[in-house]
């Protein structure tokens, strides 16, 4: 449970990070399955604008987050119900893909990257804005390499597989996320999971603890470099996830 002493600490790191320059400001939470426990912002939305701060409800490019808030969760509930079958080509059930170089590719390569999807990125410059150009475009171009030859990160495979998600529901991606988003305290794992985002965010899940914590940041903004918010971020996960019974860190998976 998140105190007023936790709090004060995660306010007191979060602000060295920006008088350190690490980024301008950054939004934290952390909760359960009921919802938002704590919360806090600091810093600045622009450095060139002081006297605009930071704000709870700053929109952020969460960037790889919808990886794991969108995109898995939805494809491990279609598994669940049987509607997905991870080891099934997928031209052989999707007949957008079905005559394409990406039909024999399965859901599987795409979660572990091993489809030998094209590792091109720009891909507004190759297919436009057009929404339906823009999908035609990264179904149906030719694969970078076989499937299952080589494991190679793209976040095309996180675009192909929220096509198929909205494929197989009938329904809009972010409306299926929003009734199938991840909730803490169904799993007995002890670990801490955890996921990065390219701009600075970060997402935690503890299911033994039955915890989430959030932490976004606009890293980008001001440089490039991962060693100190690193740092800060382990930092931020121990003040969450630290038992307080053992005095050690649960063990933490980190997915890229």
């Amino acid at each position: 449970m998140t105190t007023t002493s936790s709090t004060a600490r995660i306010e007191a790191l979060l602000q060295t990070g920006v008088r350190e320059e690490v980024y301008p400001g950054a939004v934290w939470a952390v909760g359960d399955a009921d919802g938002i426990r704590a919360s806090g912002a600091v810093g600045l939305l622009d450095p060139d604008r002081p006297d605009e701060p930071m704000r709870l409800d700053t929109v952020f490019d969460v960037a790889s987050l919808t990886k794991i808030l969108a995109v898995w969760s939805t494809i491990g509930t279609l598994v669940e119900e049987g509607k997905l079958d991870l080891h099934a080509p997928l031209g052989t059930f999707w007949e957008e893909v079905a005559g394409y170089p990406l039909a024999r590719a399965t859901a599987h390569h795409l979660l572990t990257h091993t489809a030998g999807l094209p590792l091109r990125a720009n891909l507004k410059n190759l297919y436009g804005t057009d929404p339906q150009d823009f999908r035609d475009g990264v179904l149906h171009e030719a694969l970078h390499r076989p499937p299952g030859v080589a494991v190679e990160y793209t976040d095309r495979a996180a675009l192909v597989l929220g096509y198929l998600t909205e494929n197989l529901s009938g329904r809009p991606l972010d409306r299926l996320a929003t009734d199938r988003a991840p909730r803490p305290g169904a799993d007995p794992a002890e670990e801490v999971w955890v996921h990065y985002g390219f701009t600075g965010t970060g997402m935690w899940i503890s299911p033994a603890q039955g915890r989430w914590a959030v932490l976004l940041t606009d890293k980008l903004r001001l440089n490039r470099n991962r060693v100190r918010l690193t740092e800060i971020r382990n930092a931020f996960r121990a003040t969450e996830f630290t038992s307080p019974a053992r005095g050690a860190c649960l063990k933490e998976r980190v997915r890229p």
